[in-house]
């Protein structure tokens, strides 16, 4: 329970935005989603939905604080 509660408060910076998206939904960054037009990337998401999530975690760290 613990790991769960620090991992949200380590990626808060993104996780800020989780409430706005409407249900089903989710924001990524305008950096991750342009990602997604490199057909490597593309493909790694295919086979991992995950990384989108992470790479929005990063890409929000980096670019915005």
């Amino acid at each position: 329970m613990d790991d769960k509660i620090r991992d949200k408060i380590k990626e808060s910076h993104y996780r800020k935005f989780q409430r706005v998206a409407p249900e089903g939904f989710i924001i990524i960054p305008e950096v991750t989603f342009e990602k997604l037009k490199d057909f490597e990337f593309w493909k790694e998401w295919r086979n991992n939905p995950n990384i989108l999530f992470d790479e929005s975690v990063k890409d929000t760290k980096e670019n915005f604080f």
